[in-house]
């Protein structure tokens, strides 16, 4: 019985280890219909223009980003250019284009959903 409990133990606690926690996740992820991808930080997202072909392609850095925990995924929502981003992860450890969004919205109102495609960053 001892035996059983110790191996789960260690079972449990190395799949722990392989599992990234979404608080902590970094990511670089990238929407096909736009030229704009960005990095996912704990603290902070960082804005890149893809159609730039130079080694520096930040446009800008958001700080003050309010960040919802939920399982393994998480929503970031914050303001960039006027707009409101909310930038969706359902699963840090299996991003998926079917279940990983950005909606963008308008000060008037208007609202945008782009599939992304996330990646990990180490």
């Amino acid at each position: 019985m001892k035996t059983l409990l110790a191996t789960l133990i260690t079972l449990l606690s190395l799949s722990s280890f392989a599992a990234v926690s979404p608080s902590s996740a970094k990511m670089i992820c990238h929407t096909p219909r736009l030229d704009k991808a960005f990095i996912v930080g704990a603290t902070q997202v960082t804005f890149l223009d893809e159609s730039q072909q130079e080694a520096d392609r930040n446009l800008a850095s958001v700080e003050g980003i309010r960040t919802k925990i939920s399982g393994s995924g998480f929503t970031k929502i914050m303001d960039f250019e006027g707009q409101k981003h909310t930038i969706h992860v359902d699963d840090v450890n299996s991003p998926s284009q079917v279940n990983d969004y950005l909606v963008i919205k308008s000060r008037e109102g208007h609202e945008l959903t782009y599939p992304l495609d996330c990646s990990s960053v180490n």
